[in-house]
């Protein structure tokens, strides 16, 4: 009835649509067509949803056939939402007004346009469908949005309607023109065109399609190399111009960013001036071949007329209209300049006239190929959605659903229908909104009937996850369309040919696109420039390719020798699995140079990674094992095995190459290996490799962090051991671990600053890293391997007291080979032999003087005094010494000190230290020693029985405490063998005699004195346990203080140049004070913790231990 242009009101009359089992009633009143269930349930709540469309509008057949297909698929959704119940508890009522109800123009059609939404919006509605076209959609929606009522449009595309500060409320489910910048990157990227160019007309239209396609590309990693505007002065624009300046960047793939008269001029001007060429891809939308052959045509014509001097230039051109235009710079002075401009200038024509080329365009020849096409999709046949509607909208009846019954769509059907279904299921959502406080579903139903939840109606609630006719109805914080349909063409031959489809955001092309040269080969997109990669001419290459042929040689031989000579004690010392491990190493990094120099395909992105992250792991991993091994030996004087066990390699390098090869594994396995062109200048380009998946960086990330975790610990541990053995064996490789791992670590840092520096040029950045890999590799290589070629191709001639190897313990087990004062060693002269291992050794003072070479190694030396009558007598000062392995800890985070081994030295002192046992187990025998401040000392002993000793030495308590009453009545009263006394005198003349008798214990102040003593008395009393502190006067004692404050400063920084490993103990012999004098300070440091006054009768003092 609509249809036929039927004005009048009517009464109600009932329909049956059979397809769908529904029965609705129509009437008409004030203009206004109600539909709803033919039988009303009054359980259900009325759910009134407005549409308005132009239904007499009969001045554009598109337009009206896209109103009344439109209306008809509005009506099946509701019939479907009211026989299934969609929205439970509710039914739809569909109102229905006209936007164009009589044949008026201007601003009468807007005013009537206005009154037939505000007559929709009093009936109560509370959702619109409406309108067709976007200017009457804007009036409406500025409505809706205010009053919060939500309107869905299926033809709207208008980008000024995104504009949610003015429509608030509005949605469309019709895609946007905006979408299409999503439709050409997607034919961009499979195309693998890394490089493009935008031409964009400088309106409202191509400003905002332009910054999408940048937004775009730029998110999918496509350079905008140029970003040219035209058309800015409309039709009189010189398109030449800007073209040119667009060429002249280098571009290849130009997207054309415009509609209707300003496309079609652009892609006619680009023809004429061959800037359609072999070389170049040109892609727009929104048009077709038959349009552009007229532009052609219209261009031909003027270009032929002015050849044929027949061309009547219009007088349009130069008449004051143009001059009375707007000027100004505002943005809509503009706007209305180039509208005035288009309705008098077509700019086809007016480009035909400026050019000074009369060549007319041959159509056919120009658009053979290379020109691409994007147009809306509506007909989706094959897609499941759309072909269940088609076989519902085929089996209606066209009486009561125009333009049905036909088994395709005519116009936005599926978009109108999509319309309906989103609203009723953007209801349904919020009835079960947890935010709305309501009683039950009921009360939020009559809420919702009476426009109380606006609040709540917002795009984002219409999001429902529904699916369409015409795909997911997806839509964006601007209530725009996610994704769209669309149709790629490409003209060949003047044709236009469907060459592929963009379904829900999906590419699929169905046939290969031709190109301007005719073939199917795709551009490169980027101009005919240098191609960077090398290959295998450049002469840096050959000269990388020969020394990496001979290394691998190298590696070969060697591995060969290795394997049939592994029994062979040059072989052997070092493992032969560690080698051949070794070996592959280095051969698999010399295969990675080799793909990396070439030229670079899916094959050797591939190889790549795989051979250099798997070599660099078995290298550094091996080299982890050994040094680490080496790192435990000598850190620790209880291990005497040197031998690296198959399975102890095994278990450090097979660990650090399987967690490699996993990553590599994965990696792979979840990425795809790629080529891409990557420009560097207007001129060159090289190709690398890309990985495309979404987890391609965690691995990179993964690689990265265990190669530089690997390279940290292999540094430290050849750092730790750079100075374990300076009589170290012959066939040890302390010493070529340490330089390959340093090699290793500076080119690696080399290699990584160069590689990833952006302002690194490509060659620079190309052959520094290529070199890295070869030199770290040979050098490496060669340092590990020749000592042991040599070795074995050249043995050295042994000594028959050094045959075999020699302990990797060189330098801990030392002899007791010390010089005496005489400068004979200990074992060539001992009139008085001592054993080294006894518990407590008993010596003279003046022994210990005279024969200071002796090996104090946790003894106890007695200070003993002799009388005239040979009387044993005197104090003792208890000393125990060892070399153990000490570990430093903090007390709060014990984790990270390393064992060190030290010289420990325990002795009377001011305090004391208590320890306890860690642990007892057989090889760790561990005791701690508890700090009074923030660290603690952890120390290793060899057995069971020293950590027993150990343990009770730091817990006693020990009593040097001298007997003074000696000193008074005996001491006194003899005489020394150094110093025969005089007479014995009173009480007053002892104390005289003490202070005045002093003589010095050295051997030529002795025999210098004048005494009786001779050489031989002075030999015999060496040995005697005694000497009398008569014997020393006050200014010996205050001397001797002074040299021990001199040892103990140089001790203290001894032991921190120790600790920081800046001098051993040989150096140190060199610089210590002479061992005569050295007695002195430390005979004097005793009487100063005894004290003077005890020895001649003050009270006791406190014993104590130092460490």
């Amino acid at each position: 009835m609509i249809d036929g242009g039927i004005l009048q009101d009517f009464n109600t009359f009932h329909c049956q649509d059979d397809y769908n089992n529904y029965a609705f009633s129509v009437h008409r009143t004030k203009g206004t067509t109600f539909i709803h269930p033919a039988i009303k349930n009054n359980s259900l709540v009325e759910l009134k949803v407005g549409v308005l469309l132009p239904f007499h509008q009969s001045g554009n057949n598109k337009t009206k056939v896209m109103t009344m297909s439109g209306i008809s698929a509005i009506r099946l959704a509701v019939a479907e939402i009211n026989a299934q119940n969609l929205i439970p508890g509710a039914y739809i009522t569909l109102i229905e007004k006209d936007s164009y109800p009589r044949l008026v123009e201007g601003q009468a059609a807007i005013t009537q346009a206005v009154f037939s939404a505000i007559s929709l919006i009093q009936e109560g509605v509370i959702g619109v469908i409406g309108d067709v076209s976007s200017s009457w959609t804007s009036l409406s929606a500025l409505m809706t949005s205010t009053l919060q009522i939500p309107q869905c449009s299926f033809s709207a595309i208008a980008t000024s309607l995104s504009d949610k500060s003015q429509f608030g409320y509005f949605f469309r489910t019709t895609p946007t023109n905006l979408l299409y910048s999503d439709a050409a990157m997607a034919f961009i990227i499979s195309q693998g065109w890394p490089v493009m160019g935008v031409l964009y007309s400088d309106d409202d239209f191509g400003q905002q399609l332009s910054e999408n396609v940048v937004m775009k590309a730029r998110a999918n990693g496509i350079h905008i190399k140029s970003y040219q505007s035209f058309y800015d002065e409309g039709p009189k624009s010189d398109i030449k111009n800007s073209i040119d300046a667009l060429a002249s960047t280098g571009v290849r793939i130009v997207f054309i960013a415009a509609e209707k008269s300003a496309q079609l001029a652009a892609l006619t001007v680009a023809a004429h001036h061959g800037y359609i060429n072999n070389n170049t891809v040109w892609i727009t939308i929104d048009t077709d071949a038959n349009e552009l052959h007229k532009a052609v045509i219209k261009f031909n014509t003027i270009i032929e007329q002015r050849f044929n001097n027949t061309d009547i230039v219009p007088e349009v051109y130069n008449s004051s209209l143009i001059d009375e235009l707007p000027s100004d710079n505002s943005p809509g002075s503009k706007t209305i300049k180039k509208q005035l401009l288009s309705d008098v200038i077509d700019p086809i024509e007016y480009a035909a006239r400026l050019t000074n080329s009369l060549v007319p365009i041959d159509y056919s020849t120009v658009f053979s190929g290379g020109v691409f096409l994007i147009n809306n999709l509506r007909e989706l046949t094959g897609y499941p959605p759309f072909d269940h509607f088609i076989d519902k909208w085929s089996h209606l009846d066209p009486s009561i659903y125009p333009y049905s019954g036909r088994s395709s769509i005519t116009s936005n059907e599926g978009l109108a229908y999509s319309c309906m279904m989103v609203l009723a299921a953007g209801f349904k959502q919020t009835i079960y909104n947890s935010s709305i406080r309501a009683k039950n579903s009921t009360d939020i139903l009559t809420r919702l009937a009476a426009g109380q939840l606006g609040s709540h109606l917002t795009p984002s609630a219409f999001n429902t996850s529904f699916v369409g006719p015409e795909g997911p109805v997806i839509f964006d914080q601007n209530g725009d369309m996610a994704t769209g349909n669309f149709k790629i063409y490409n003209i060949q031959n003047g044709t236009q040919v469907e060459v592929g489809k963009i379904i829900a955001g999906n590419m699929n092309m169905t046939t290969m696109p031709i190109y301007h040269d005719g073939t199917t080969k795709i551009p490169t997109g980027v101009p005919e420039r240098a191609y960077l990669n090398p290959g295998y001419r450049s002469p840096v290459t050959i000269t990388l390719l020969a020394i990496s042929s001979f290394g691998t040689l190298v590696a070969l031989l060697s591995m060969v020798l290795v394997l049939v000579y592994r029994k062979q004690k040059v072989f052997k010392a070092s493992s032969p699995l560690f080698c051949v491990l070794e070996l592959i190493g280095f051969i698999l990094a010399y295969i990675s140079l080799f793909f990396f120099v070439g030229y670079r395909s899916k094959f050797s992105c591939t190889i790549i990674p795989i051979t250099f992250h798997l070599g660099y792991s078995l290298v550094l991993g091996n080299l982890i094992a050994k040094n680490y091994r080496i790192y435990r030996i000598f850190n620790n004087i209880f291990i005497t095995r040197t031998v690296v066990t198959d399975m102890q390699l095994l278990k450090v390098s097979g660990s650090i190459f399987a967690a490699n090869a996993i990553v590599l594994a994965a990696w792979f396995s979840l990425s795809t290996v790629s080529t891409v062109n990557i420009p560097v200048s207007r001129n060159a380009y090289y190709i690398d490799c890309a990985f495309e998946g979404a987890n391609h960086n965690i691995f990179v990330s993964l690689l990265t962090l265990f190669g530089s975790l690997q390279l940290a610990l292999a540094t430290f541990l050849a750092f730790k051991t750079r100075s374990v053995g300076r009589n170290y064996s012959k066939y040890s490789e302390y010493k070529q671990i340490g330089l390959s791992v340093y090699n290793i670590f500076f080119s690696v840092l080399i290699g990584f600053i160069i590689f990833f520096v952006p302002t690194t040029d490509y060659y620079t950045r190309h052959y520094l890293t290529a070199t890295m890999i070869v030199w770290a590799t040979t050098f490496s290589l060669l340092t590990l391997f020749l000592p042991k070629l040599h070795a074995f191709f050249l043995p050295e001639k042994e000594s028959k007291n050094n045959i075999g190897k020699e302990s990797d313990l060189s330098g801990r087990q030392r002899t007791n080979k010390r010089n005496n004062a005489i400068g004979v060693t200990e074992e060539e002269v001992s009139p008085y032999p001592f054993n080294n291992n006894s518990e407590c050794d008993m010596m003279s003072l003046n022994y210990m003087v005279n024969n200071l070479s002796h090996p104090f190694n946790d003894s106890k030396v007695k200070l003993n005094n002799i009388s005239r009558k040979g009387l044993m007598q005197g104090v003792m000062m208890e000393l125990h010494e060892a070399q153990v392995p000490i570990q430093k800890l903090f007390k709060y985070f014990p984790y990270l000190a390393a064992w060190e081994m030290m010289q420990v030295i325990l002795m009377p002192g001011k305090t004391y230290f208590r320890s306890s046992i860690v642990s007892s187990k057989p090889g760790e025998y561990i005791l701690k020693i508890h700090g009074n401040g923030m660290t603690n000392i952890m120390m290793q002993v060899e057995s069971e029985n020293d950590l027993m000793l150990w343990n009770s030495r730091f817990n006693t308590r020990i009593d040097t405490s001298p007997d003074t009453s000696y000193y008074r009545n005996e001491l006194l009263q003899g005489e020394t063998c150094l110093n025969p006394l005089e007479s014995k005198q009173d009480g007053d003349s002892d104390i005289k005699r003490i202070s005045t008798n002093i003589k010095r214990l050295t051997r030529q102040s002795r025999l210098d004195s004048g005494s009786d003593m001779t050489t031989t008395t002075l030999n015999s009393c060496c040995h005697q346990p005694a000497v009398l502190l008569s014997d020393y006067g006050t200014d010996e004692i205050n001397h001797a203080h002074q040299i021990q404050q001199q040892r103990q400063n140089s001790e203290m920084t001894y032991s921190a140049s120790m600790m920081l490993g800046s001098i051993t103990d040989q150096e140190h012999r060199h610089t210590s004070f002479d061992p005569r004098v050295s007695f002195y300070s430390s005979f004097a440091g005793y009487l100063s913790n005894v004290g003077l006054s005890n020895i001649l009768g003050t009270p006791d003092s406190e014993s104590s231990s130092i460490l």
